[in-house]
């Protein structure tokens, strides 16, 4: 699943939410997708890699490279 193309329903799948979550972020441009006619589809990494981006953008923890 490296390159792979991604409908819909298999990214809320794959972030286990629901497929009315996925139409809402698309909508709002909040997660990477391309929009082919009426169809949103998605790159396997680049939905890894955002999700990666997400959690890091989250994390309240700084390490001090001092210690």
């Amino acid at each position: 699943m490296n390159n792979e193309i991604l409908t819909v329903e298999e990214v809320a799948i794959y972030l286990r939410v629901c497929t009315d979550t996925i139409y809402d972020m698309c909508r709002r441009k909040e997660i990477p997708h391309v929009k082919m006619k009426r169809r949103y589809v998605f790159q396997f990494e680049t939905i890894k890699k955002w999700l990666c981006e997400q959690e890091s953008s989250n994390c309240t923890t700084h390490i001090n490279p001092l210690l």
